[in-house]
């Protein structure tokens, strides 16, 4: 069986079908991104067009895919990302004294980061001993990050971390344990593993009203879904989130530890991509 990822496997999934190979795609983008034009999602397409079973990671992403011309339609699974709960876990250690807002992710238009710094900029007035970190790749709105954060009064800017680096897994981990509440205002999300990884480590998410988030983030429970155009309603989602972080930051190991523990999930590879494919 060959097993496909995203749109850098296209050239591979055309080669596995030339040698008769039974072939798995997941696909690892939604339709529905802001840059309809973007290049990616063709050649996502195209390698979809190769695939017998075709593994999506939401049902949003599945909706959104619709458009695509793929006859394999029957053939179509939905199994969520997980994470590994034996290293995304609540630090076992003292809490650090110092709060902060983290964002993880590249900066992408998408990640409406911009936006983020915005609404942290409203919060911090009310909770001026809440910082901003910014654990961010670096993507095509860095310089729109960086010009918001210049906007900023001379008190906030010393408060906002921004790392432009991909930090080591123990690093980052650490960095959602020692968070008070971590933002994901995505524009368009085909999954969120972010958020994933952040309740994971026992902290409430505010996150965006779109995609995977509906179905990896509990309303009112592990976090808030906020419309995160409305920098006004993105501020209140961190007030809301950062007042309730310690009863939802609990629910929030308990729901990812019961639905996204990798263990888990890995099983449902093997019965419902690979198993129907080595029967035929």
């Amino acid at each position: 069986i060959f097993h496909g990822h995203d749109w850098l496997s296209v050239g591979w999934m055309r080669a596995a079908k030339k040698f008769g190979l039974p072939t798995v795609f997941s696909v690892h983008m939604s339709a529905d991104r802001t840059n309809r034009f973007d290049k990616r999602l063709e050649l996502e397409r195209l390698a979809g067009k190769y695939a017998d079973i075709i593994h999506f990671v939401s049902l949003a992403q599945k909706k959104s895919c619709q458009v695509y011309d793929w006859e394999n339609r029957k053939k179509q699974i939905i199994i969520h990302n997980g994470v590994d709960t034996t290293k995304f876990k609540p630090s076992e250690q003292t809490a650090s004294e110092e709060e902060y807002v983290l964002f993880v992710g590249r900066l992408t238009y998408e990640k409406n980061v911009p936006a983020l710094v915005k609404a942290w900029s409203q919060f911090n007035r009310q909770f001026p001993e809440v910082g901003l970190k910014i654990l961010g790749a670096p993507g095509p709105s860095l310089l729109d990050v960086k010009q918001e954060i210049s906007k900023l009064p001379a008190a906030q800017r010393e408060k906002v971390e921004l790392k432009l680096e991909i930090v080591p897994l123990n690093e980052k981990i650490k960095y959602y344990q020692n968070a008070a509440v971590c933002a994901f205002p995505s524009l368009t999300e085909a999954f969120g593993i972010v958020a994933l990884e952040a309740q994971a480590c026992g902290k409430p998410v505010v996150v965006g009203n779109v995609g995977g988030f509906w179905e990896n983030t509990l309303e009112g429970v592990t976090g808030i879904h906020v419309d995160c155009r409305d920098i006004n309603a993105l501020s209140e989602g961190l007030t809301i989130a950062y007042l309730n972080r310690e009863t939802w930051g609990k629910n929030a190991v308990k729901f990812v530890n019961m639905f996204f523990d990798w263990n888990k999930l890995t099983l449902d590879y093997v019965n419902y991509l690979y198993k129907p494919l080595l029967e035929e």
